[in-house]
């Protein structure tokens, strides 16, 4: 798991570096993991039909990188394949 953030954050550093923009991280527990679920994900997800990653026993999410444009939630990162 501590590779797919490492992975995000290198993500995170290059969006940052070569579009000049502003990335904020956030680092969420398990509650704020629902949150992100139920408030973001899953309404893009139906939204742009698009699978949301996550552990299969669980159900928790992978490390998430979620695009947002004027406030509004864009897309996120990983998606599971189809």
């Amino acid at each position: 798991m501590k590779h797919r953030v490492k992975e995000v954050e290198k993500l995170l550093k290059k969006v940052k570096n070569t579009l000049k923009i502003n990335v904020k991280k956030l680092v969420i527990d398990e509650k704020g993991e629902k949150d992100l679920k139920s408030k973001i994900l899953w309404g893009l997800s139906v939204a742009k039909r698009i699978r949301i990653k996550q552990a299969r026993k669980s159900k928790s999410l992978y490390p998430q990188l979620v695009v947002f444009g004027n406030d509004k939630p864009i897309i996120f990162y990983p998606q599971a394949k189809g």
